[in-house]
């Protein structure tokens, strides 16, 4: 196991040699970026899980899987040509992260120093996702649903009587957290398609999300009708299907950069199946029949 390590900096040596150049000051507003950025995070929170619950061999797994997803993405993007001074700084710190975490649990065998090496890369890459303005599909399905639920409050805590004033204003405040929460998610979903969608299911999304904002501006509409009931029958419809979309998505989110557990061999697992493969690993099931250590080299 002591190759683990090594194996890990010739991969990230390999990947670097082939990194993205280009002009200084390109913004991180990028599809693919994105894309990359929100597949390492998912396997440094995946790792981070089996971590935290004390599961070592578990946690071995979720930081291969981590160590591919950052080795794939620190070589496509140490390099993006940002104004960000601490871009390429943040990205080499996380490296070192990852390789004091392979090697505190392997042969080191300690889960509280691993631990703490993966908690440092993903407050790092948060870090810098959060400073340069890359979309968070994880920040925005909660961020959603704590404005939803204070909306929730806001319009069930009215129990049908005619609004004053004062109510009509606590609604517009609740309801611009919710209509901006709406808005950050469709971005992460449509936009930059951060759970790497195949166009079929990125379509019914992109149905889904349109029907839904209508819904969301009809809210809108009625904010100053003193007619109680027809604004919380309207906006129990719209808050029940948005609910079931975000079931859907959190699914998608939950299962993203999760390890298999060695399912048997050529059958995909229910994350490959949810999510494609976006590592470039070969044919997507790799990670789902073993472990693997290196993601395979393009030739």
């Amino acid at each position: 196991m002591r190759t683990f390590a090594a194996f890990c900096i010739v991969c990230i040596m390999v990947a670097n040699a082939m990194a993205q150049v280009g002009l200084e000051g390109q913004p991180a507003q990028n599809a693919e970026l994105t894309r990359a950025l929100d597949a390492a995070s998912a396997a440094f929170a995946a790792a981070q899980r089996d971590a935290a619950a004390g599961h070592s061999e578990s946690f071995k797994r979720s930081l291969n899987v981590a160590n591919v997803r950052w080795a794939e993405c620190y070589g496509q993007y140490r390099q993006w040509p940002t104004s960000d001074t601490a871009w390429r700084p943040n990205f080499d710190s996380i490296n070192t992260n990852l390789l004091n975490a392979v090697n505190a649990i392997t042969p080191g065998d300690s889960l509280p120093a691993a631990k703490a090496q993966i908690d440092a890369a993903a407050a790092t890459l948060t870090a810098l996702k959060t400073r340069n303005g890359v979309i968070d599909i994880r920040a925005s399905t909660t961020g959603l649903q704590t404005a939803l639920e204070g909306l929730n409050t806001t319009i069930t805590g009215f129990q049908g009587r005619p609004l004053t004033t004062a109510d009509v204003e606590a609604l517009r405040v609740s309801y611009g957290a919710a209509r901006d929460g709406w808005v950050l998610f469709s971005q992460a979903m449509i936009d930059y398609n951060a759970l790497g969608y195949e166009p079929g299911r990125l379509q019914r999304f992109r149905e889904m999300i349109a029907l839904q904002t209508i819904g969301i501006d009809s809210i809108e509409n009625i904010l100053n009708n003193s007619d109680t009931p027809t604004l919380l029958t309207q906006w129990q419809s719209v808050r029940a299907q948005i609910l079931a979309l975000l079931t859907e998505i959190n699914g998608d989110v939950a299962a993203s950069g999760v390890p298999a557990a060695m399912p048997t061999p050529g059958t995909p697992t229910d994350a490959a199946k949810t999510v494609p493969d976006r590592g470039g690993t070969g044919d997507g099931r790799e990670s789902a029949e073993r472990p693997r250590l290196l993601p395979r080299l393009r030739r």
